[in-house]
């Protein structure tokens, strides 16, 4: 048919056994996800496929009928002596047993499915079947032994086009029949591999190895052919890291590996222009692409390594998220406008845990709302549990340190849900400058912690300077603790800034404590309340808003290693100096009367509505460090 079946960066021995927008602090505590809901062009309808316990995964779509692999942890993958399926537009399961073992995977078209098989003495051989009766038919009869292969079907109406040869990783052709005709022909006989087709209509593509040296074993160009013209034509410029291709009507998409980054590509057989759609990032781990008329459907991991499923409307030229639930979601496959996908939202993080569903979505044209983050808290409660600096060196010494964090459904001390990878971001505060991002998490199942590894902190071995750490989650609202990490953490009376200019505020902005000025001027032992003072300024520059900047400028406090409340929002008022004028915010009567006990130490800092904003950290207390907290007791394990 059209679809790309094998994946990404998937070596050929493979098929012998399976044949930022990052959080700002602006959104620290809540302010909203920085993932944009805004609308895009489908409505995703998402449902069940099949949900049980084990291995479900790899569906495989054409017209109303689905199949997947179904089995035990530990089954051979690329093997099967039974294949599941469900016809969706009836809700009918389906059983089908193969007559030798079936070599994975298999195609689908509207209502046939066609399967290379093995017989037990080795011979191999593509057969199709009729999913309406399950009545068996050959294509291309059992041939050969343990040195002939004929793998990888693919199907498109009557057009069937295989690999076959004598050996897989470096002599495969590609032929084709016609089930019309029952006409068997070849399709390319090139002397160099080919492998992984695709076909549409009269189309085929494949991957190529002709134009590759020999230091270039890993790399293909994609060709293809008019089965009515006879006529042979290559597709890419050059031998590159390439997924299988897919094709639909005269569109082949293929993922390619350029410039240290992996891109999703379309080409346009009739005008011979190739596009870039997407770019999957440097590391997109394991990418499944399929394609159906004008939709695109793809999946691609974050940097934390969680996989969503995307699609792509060729003719409005828009990118879309069909499911972002929690888990990955692998391997997408396209009929019409349904979408169906391996997903492992139930799995726990147990050693022996595989398990795998197959979920599915129906694409209604929008606009819509993003679809949900499906098993995601709807917020989370970030601790920083441990600082450790490498080596054990003291503050005055490290340059390094590793930090540990947990992620905690809000208000609780429970794990967030197993398989959540949402991006953690470690954000470091110097002094009191804003802060910024200096590190991504990776999550240790093990431990539970998202760890943040090699984090510089040779700031604070100048006794004069203090950094403070926090994180964010992207997409989730998140309350954080903060941890500082100096020889004497408290924030002293710093000279006010005071701005050099008033420009237009873009898409974010730094936001500054500027004064905690206890009533009465009493000592921090002694003080009961204070009066904060905040500006707001364009980011890397002491250039304030204007006076009609409208953003309510909100002040948040956190205790110790508590996670931190909001205090409230500010009051704006005008202020002139150096001939400039421009706005402050104002926060009155602000409870600091735990601080008097030495042992208490508050963290305030700030948040802006509609924007992302980086704020610096004040520390009031007699010692502001944060003195190595034991730490939590989880609630529990995650689910």
């Amino acid at each position: 048919m059209r679809r790309s079946i094998e994946w990404l960066r998937r070596p050929m021995w493979a098929v012998r056994a399976a044949c930022a927008v990052a959080l700002l602090v602006a959104v620290l505590l809540g302010s909203g996800p920085a993932r944009a809901d805004s609308a895009q062009p489908y409505q995703v309808n998402e449902f069940v496929v099949r949900v049980a316990p084990d291995i479900q995964d790899s569906p495989i779509i054409g017209g109303s009928y689905v199949v997947w692999r179904e089995g035990a942890s530990g089954a051979t993958p690329g093997e099967l002596t039974r294949l599941y399926g469900r016809n969706l537009a009836t809700g009918q399961s389906l059983t089908l047993t193969p007559g030798n073992t079936l070599l994975w995977p298999p195609d689908v078209g509207d209502a046939v499915l066609v399967a290379a098989e093995r017989a037990e003495d080795g011979r191999q051989g593509i057969f199709g079947y009729r999913l309406a009766d399950r009545s068996r038919f050959t294509i291309a009869p059992l041939q050969g032994g343990a040195s002939f292969f004929r793998v990888q079907p693919r199907i498109s109406g009557d057009l069937v086009v295989w690999a076959e040869g004598s050996t897989l990783d470096a002599a495969m052709d590609i032929y084709g029949h016609d089930l019309a005709s029952g006409r068997t022909f070849p399709i390319c006989t090139n002397a160099a591999q080919q492998e992984r087709p695709a076909v549409s209509g009269g189309v085929v593509v494949w991957a190529d190895a002709r134009h590759r040296s020999a230091a270039q074993l890993a790399q293909f160009d994609i060709y293809g052919y008019h089965v009515g013209a006879g006529i042979e034509f290559r597709i890419t410029r050059q031998p590159e890291h390439i997924s299988a291709p897919a094709v639909s009507g005269n569109t082949v998409v293929w993922v390619a590996q350029r410039a240290g980054t992996y891109r999703l590509l379309a080409f346009d057989i009739t005008t011979g222009k190739e596009t870039a759609l997407a770019d999957l990032g440097a590391e997109p781990g394991t990418v499944g692409l399929d394609i159906d008329g004008d939709l695109v459907v793809w999946n691609a991991g974050r940097p934390s390594g969680e996989s969503d499923v995307y699609g792509y409307d060729l003719k409005q030229k828009l990118q879309f998220t069909i499911s972002r639930a929690v888990g990955d979601q692998l391997s997408p496959s396209i009929s019409g406008r349904t979408v169906v996908w391996t997903d492992t939202r139930h799995r726990s993080l147990a050693a022996a845990d595989w398990n795998s569903d197959i979920y599915g979505a129906a694409l209604t044209p929008g606009p819509a709302p993003v679809p949900p983050a499906t098993g995601a808290p709807a917020a989370v409660d970030a601790k920083i549990e441990i600082v450790w600096p490498h080596g054990g060196a003291p503050v005055s010494q490290a340059t390094l340190a590793n930090i540990g964090t947990y992620l905690l459904h809000k208000g609780t001390l429970k794990p967030a849900p197993c398989q959540w990878r949402p991006p953690v971001q470690l954000w470091a505060a110097v002094n009191s400058s804003p802060a910024r991002i200096v590190a991504t998490g990776s999550f240790q199942p093990g431990t539970l912690t998202w760890e943040h590894n090699n984090v510089d902190v040779s700031a604070a071995r100048d006794p004069q300077n203090k950094v403070f750490f926090f994180v964010t989650v992207e997409g989730t609202p998140t309350r954080s603790n903060v941890w500082a990490h100096a020889a004497d953490a408290r924030t002293y009376f710093p000279t006010a800034d005071v701005p050099t200019g008033v420009e237009a505020a873009g898409a974010s902005v730094d936001a500054k404590v500027e004064i905690v000025w206890p009533h009465g001027g009493l000592p921090v032992s002694q003080a009961t309340l204070a009066n904060i003072t905040a500006s707001v300024f364009i980011p890397g520059t002491l250039k304030s808003v204007p006076t009609t900047w409208g953003n309510t400028v909100r002040l948040w406090r956190a205790l110790n290693n508590g996670v931190a409340e909001e205090v409230g929002p500010g009051v704006k008022r005008l202020v002139t100096a150096n001939g400039v004028t421009y706005p402050v915010w104002d926060f009155n009567n602000v409870d600091v009367a735990a601080a008097r006990n030495a042992a208490n130490k508050y963290y305030f800092y700030l948040t802006v509505d509609g924007t992302q904003a980086n704020s610096n950290v004040w520390a009031h207390g007699v010692d502001a460090r944060t003195i190595a907290p034991q730490k939590d007791t989880l609630d529990g394990g995650c689910s």
